[in-house]
């Protein structure tokens, strides 16, 4: 059966959790606590980072999410989509409340992100955030042509 696999590499979160544990693992062998506990911190640190998502789609769009650590597959869920009539590259402003002060309308995290979205009439569904328009472009022709889709690039308008 044909498919087409894209690794998802927006790995904020998980980065995050690689360097806290990490340097958590590093502090306590440094300080002399247990150094098990170092180890241990360190690997789950590592672990964490070797995480990986991939969205597979197939010929019959029978499309899932699977989550691989160290390219062993241990998550597979089903991607629930309707076959688009197109495809669409845009540009999408979100924010998000600052998690380190008390929420007020004023404190707020802005960020900007192209988006790859499936549209089937007068709806929507996002598949892929990127920071980078190259990157984005190049997931939604790879999804159009292997599906036969026309892709919209909204930053042309």
């Amino acid at each position: 059966m044909e498919m087409l696999r894209i690794e998802d590499r927006h790995k904020t979160v998980v980065m995050t959790c690689f360097v806290v544990f990490s340097v958590v693992g590093l502090l306590f062998l440094l300080i002399g606590i247990h150094w098990l506990f170092g180890i241990g911190f360190f690997t789950i640190g590592f672990f964490v980072f070797s995480i990986k998502k991939e969205y597979v789609f197939t010929a019959d769009f029978q499309n899932r999410i699977v989550y691989r650590v160290f390219k062993k597959q241990i998550v597979e869920q089903k991607l629930d989509l309707e076959y688009p009539d197109y495809i669409s590259v845009f540009h999408a402003r979100y924010k998000r409340p600052d998690e380190y002060v008390q929420y007020t309308d004023y404190d707020q995290y802005r960020y900007k992100k192209w988006t790859v979205r499936f549209f089937k009439e007068n709806r929507s569904e996002t598949i892929f955030e990127e920071y980078k328009y190259e990157e984005a472009l190049k997931k939604a022709q790879l999804i159009g042509r292997f599906f036969d889709i026309e892709v919209y690039d909204a930053s042309k308008v």
